[in-house]
């Protein structure tokens, strides 16, 4: 009986299969007899489609992709802060009039810029470094804007936000005043080793034989030249370095001009398969009111 049961239920599921099989044929001749006999109207609601299309596709404005390549110096942010600056200018995003992202960043008419994005550097970016969040290493921004002349000016107001941070501004005024200090010890330095060379300088006679050498000091005068050099160097890596500071910099500027328009093909065919559905849908929906009405 078991085994009865479930032959009989096999068969009702294939019955139901059928059905569910012929009735899809069935539709779809019907669709087909009803475009063949009524085609004109649906031609009609087709070419509209296709036309609108066209329009809509010339008519919309265009997004177009740039990046732009930042470096900051060391002992400035690390990459784990960066993205999180970036995010905070990406959600100031409202794409309607951008205040809260013209207040961020000083520059007024941003109601064009769609997005921000944080980019890395390369692909290969995590396999470089073992923690890519905590170097501070170059990075990229991603900036999708609907007018292109603005790409200039936010790229440098965006540098301008970076280095205006309240933290960062913190960390370069302690470092300064620490290397202003460290300047002002090499300059003593220096001081009293030239007052050391000069009084070396005065004790050098030539020999009688040979080249001439260091008489009645027991210091070499090469040493204190050596030691001024190296110092005189090390002040001019610091005078570079406080010039430079704990600021981001603008690398590159690429703009890619890449159009974020969609195909003139694929608008074309959405529009095709939906006037078609609309015009179906319209005219079947007619075609029965008026059958009710006569």
């Amino acid at each position: 009986m078991e085994s009865r049961n479930q032959d009989l239920d096999i068969l009702d599921f294939m019955d139901w299969i059928k059905s569910i099989f012929y009735k899809i044929l069935a539709a779809i001749n019907f669709i087909f007899v009803f475009s063949i006999f009524r085609w004109k109207y649906i031609f009609l609601y087709i070419l509209g489609g296709f036309c609108f299309s066209c329009l809509f596709y010339y008519l919309q404005v265009p997004t177009y992709v740039s990046q732009i390549t930042i470096s900051h110096t060391s002992g400035g942010f690390d990459n784990y802060y960066c993205p999180e600056l970036i995010n905070s200018l990406n959600s100031a995003i409202d794409n309607k009039s951008n205040e809260d992202l013209s207040e961020k960043l000083d520059i007024s008419n941003v109601s064009c810029v769609k997005r921000i994005q944080f980019l890395s550097i390369s692909k290969n970016f995590s396999k470089n470094y073992k923690d890519s969040s905590l170097n501070e290493v170059p990075f990229k921004i991603e900036i999708d804007v609907s007018d292109r002349k603005i790409i200039g000016e936010l790229s440098a107001s965006i540098i301008s936000y970076l280095n205006n941070n309240q933290y960062l501004m913190m960390k370069k005024g302690i470092e300064i005043a620490t290397l202003e200090k460290r300047v002002g010890m090499i300059d003593e330095k220096i001081s009293q080793l030239n007052i050391l060379k000069d009084l070396i300088d005065k004790n050098i006679s030539p020999q009688l034989s040979g080249s001439g050498l260091i008489w009645g000091s027991p210091m070499n005068p090469v040493v204190v030249y050596q030691l001024i050099i190296s110092l005189t160097k090390e002040k001019l890596e610091i005078l570079e370095k406080m010039k430079l500071g704990k600021s981001f910099y603008l690398v590159l500027v690429s703009s890619n001009s890449i159009s974020s328009k969609i195909s003139l093909f694929k608008i074309i065919i959405i529009g095709v398969i939906l006037s078609y559905i609309i015009g179906f849908v319209s005219i079947y929906i007619y075609g029965s009111f008026y059958k009710k009405n006569i």
